[in-house]
């Protein structure tokens, strides 16, 4: 994920015309409607309009391909807990930490972060497709954060998920900077286990 700042509002984004790279690395250009645009052909006309960097400020990259997880940093200073964040996220890491494309997403008062992680060779290749198409100004956004959020239920006290489902994949936004992709059969056994899906 990449961004010009270390934190993203992911409520402010840009929604007229929906950018994304696909799990195969394609950028795919398409309306808020679902309809899809000749990538090279749109991006020209934005170029020779000079109203590329504002139609498109984010591409949204597979949620699927990126971790987004949460873990206790100390530090009192932004310079000190964002230099500890590394360190903190090692123990949870089944491949080395420098493998990884890291951003802070948020910091509670609490001194939990969220971050967001991407191979490196992965973020890239991304970077790569940005270039090509004259978007080097675009943030990099896991898709999970493309979906509203949902409201919490009230009776309960608990915060509500709010899932996207085509037949193979299921795209989660559980908060503000938390989700997740998953398969269906796996969705289902995690609410099962939460009771997100009463």
């Amino acid at each position: 994920m990449r961004q010009n700042e270390s934190m993203v509002n992911m409520d402010n984004v840009n929604n007229k015309i929906v950018a994304k790279i696909d799990v195969h690395g394609a950028l795919i250009l398409s309306s808020g409607d679902g309809q899809t645009f000749e990538t090279d052909s749109l991006i020209h006309s934005l170029k020779t309009q000079g109203i590329l960097s504002q139609t498109i400020a984010v591409v949204w990259v597979p949620t699927q391909l990126v971790l987004l997880t949460s873990v206790f940093v100390p530090g009192k200073r932004r310079a000190d807990w964002l230099a500890a964040l590394p360190f903190s996220l090692e123990e949870s890491l089944s491949e080395p930490v420098e493998n990884f494309h890291i951003v802070a997403l948020n910091r509670s008062k609490q001194g939990n972060v969220s971050a967001g992680l991407v191979e490196h060779a992965l973020m890239m290749k991304w970077i790569q497709v940005l270039e090509d198409h004259g978007l080097e100004h675009a943030a990099l956004i896991a898709d999970c954060f493309s979906l509203p959020l949902a409201h919490k239920d009230t009776l309960q006290e608990k915060a509500a998920w709010n899932v996207y489902a085509n037949e193979q994949l299921r795209i989660v936004r559980k908060d503000t900077y938390s989700g997740f992709a998953s398969s269906p059969e796996w969705l289902a056994e995690i609410q099962a286990l939460t009771g997100q899906g009463e």
